[in-house]
């Protein structure tokens, strides 16, 4: 591998979805392109996920991304940028853990990713999700949200004794069916790392919410979508970014 074609990149989400590129203007082009949404797209939140730069293969004939000096000049006038240097759906084993990609979103399943069986909210959440009607969603809304990180602060802000370290976030719909595709080579990359492998079998909560008193969970052993209340105790699988 010719060194010339490292380059240092970060993981940007951009409205929700995540993108890797070497600036924020450079994550806005590939942002509109990659994601079809055009010019005119709202742009609501742009949030830099990774603390370290990442090191990123960019195959040959990609375009380097513009000088950074000029970065309106870049965000409207630069060629396609780096579409390429997003890695193509799969399995990516890394020192902490695996990390997936799946259309352009990525998380990492770390070693340690194990938070046994949870009730989704505590008592004093329970209460809370009585009376709140925010992040409730719709089956077909739970599958298109791959906000992992809003889902879980939610969850955490009603109340649930998960015993979530910093930087843990629990799964959405749509993380876990990318984990659930690639499942083999996920648990043989966590096999390799020594860790515990995924029991794809198990119920599974989601951080979100179907209603006041029903969250998504995933039935393993009829592999669909269903909503349980959220005092049941499920399987709690824990991502990083």
């Amino acid at each position: 591998m010719k060194k010339e074609n490292i380059v240092e990149t970060q993981i940007w989400r951009i409205n929700g979805r995540m993108v890797v590129a070497q600036s924020v203007e450079e994550a806005l082009v590939i942002w509109r392109a990659h994601f079809n949404g055009g010019e005119d797209m709202e742009l609501r939140t742009v949030e830099r996920v990774t603390s370290k730069v990442l090191g990123a293969l960019i195959p040959q004939g990609a375009v380097p991304s513009a000088d950074a000096s000029a970065p309106e000049a870049h965000a409207v006038a630069a060629p396609m940028p780096a579409v390429s240097a997003i890695p193509a759906d799969g399995v990516y084993p890394e020192e902490g853990g695996v990390r997936i990609w799946k259309n352009g979103h990525t998380f990492l399943v770390p070693k340690e990713w194990d938070k046994e069986e949870w009730p989704l909210l505590n008592e004093a959440g329970y209460e809370r999700s009585k009376r709140s009607k925010e992040r409730l969603m719709s089956e077909a809304d739970a599958l298109l949200d791959w906000d992992f990180v809003a889902a879980t602060k939610h969850i955490q802000n009603l109340g649930t004794d998960i015993p979530l370290k910093e930087g843990e976030y629990m799964l959405t719909a749509p993380v876990w069916l990318a984990m659930y595709e690639h499942r083999d080579a996920l648990n043989k990359a966590l096999r390799a790392m020594g860790a515990k492998e995924i029991d794809f079998d198990k119920d599974v909560w989601f951080a979100q919410r179907a209603n006041t008193y029903y969250a998504w969970y995933f039935v393993g052993a009829g592999r669909y979508l269903n909503h349980g209340n959220v005092s049941y105790s499920n399987q709690v699988v824990a991502l990083s970014l």
